[in-house]
């Protein structure tokens, strides 16, 4: 734009004296794929979701520039091979006759049968034409001399190494995402591999969840300012936003054995070693929410007339000392 100098923005960043970001460029892509100029906005008003490890560097990293160009490259792979399969479909039928010299050698002559599968099968022999083959006709049935046999030449694509390749370039693709390649293959191991890259993922995405939470945090900051200016939001008097609290809380992940890692975090909890909280939480819920909806849920059976579970479990357990006399 006019009174802006390209020399005074790095990858699209105004940066101040000391390296700190002062405005950004922000544009958008045209129909052609055109980069076109938008705005500049203050550097205040940017929420960035990326990785800034390097103490020089004035624009973020995203978080999947690790794995990108490995599962470009890999996917390029794939459209190869697949190309390749599609090439091996043009399959060929082998004769191999024997036949015998002057001094009584067997000799084994070659014969092909080139098709397309379309049943324009050619026969070539320099020698003599042996077998007449048309594989337009559907299943045919081969009557063949003594000595002679037919046999399909495959390609066998994709091979082997090249699954094994594939498999391993995934891998490291997802581990660059800290993602288990037992997540993208849930046949690769069994439960005990399962619970243990599982522990590893949590333990390795703990890391960028507290980043996303950043992100979110700011976002909902944000919000929450923009409905207390518009009256949205009301807020009782001497308070404001600096009162509130909120809390992100990350998505939980299901049991792999319930009743195993129930009992686990029953007996931690009895031990003092975790808080119903903690483990309330990496199940993706709050405790706190959990206790209000039990209580609301027992009032609730009471005004029907019906027992609580702390009530019927007494009352079995009386049922069961008179049945044992």
């Amino acid at each position: 734009p006019d009174g802006v100098k390209k020399s005074d923005f790095t990858h699209g960043v105004q940066v101040r004296k000391g390296g700190a970001p002062k405005a950004y460029v922000v544009c958008k892509r045209d129909k052609a794929g055109k980069i076109v100029f938008e705005r500049i906005l203050r550097a205040g008003f940017v929420v960035h979701h990326g990785y800034f490890d390097r103490f020089d560097q004035v624009r973020g990293i995203s978080p999947m520039a690790a794995a990108i160009n490995t599962l470009r490259d890999t996917y390029e792979g794939f459209d190869y091979a697949l190309a390749k399969a599609k090439v091996s479909q043009l399959f060929a039928l082998a004769f191999y006759r024997q036949e015998y010299d002057g001094a009584g050698e067997t000799l084994t002559r070659e014969t092909t049968v080139e098709s397309d599968g379309s049943g324009d099968g050619d026969l070539e022999d320099t020698a003599q034409q042996r077998y007449d083959v048309d594989f337009g006709r559907g299943p045919i049935k081969l009557e063949l001399a003594d000595g002679d046999r037919a046999e399909f030449l495959e390609a066998k694509s994709p091979s082997s190494e090249f699954q094994a390749f594939c498999q391993t370039m995934i891998g490291a693709a997802l581990k660059g995402l800290d993602i288990p390649y037992s997540f993208y293959d849930e046949s690769f191991t069994n439960y005990s591999g399962s619970r243990q890259a599982m522990l590893q993922y949590e333990q390795s995405a703990d890391v960028k969840r507290s980043d996303v939470r950043m992100v979110l945090n700011n976002l909902t900051a944000w919000r929450l300012r923009l409905w207390i200016e518009d009256g949205a939001l009301v807020l009782p008097a001497g308070m404001g936003i600096s009162d509130l609290h909120w809390e992100w809380i990350a998505r939980g992940i299901p049991w792999i054995d319930p009743l195993k890692e129930v009992n686990a975090d029953v007996t931690a909890i009895k031990e003092g070693l975790a808080s119903t909280v903690e483990v309330v939480k990496r199940r993706g819920r709050d405790a706190y929410e959990v206790a209000d909806e039990e209580a609301e849920y027992r009032e609730y059976r009471r005004t029907k007339g019906l027992p609580v579970d702390s009530e019927s479990q007494q009352s079995l357990q009386i049922v069961e000392i008179n049945a044992n006399g």
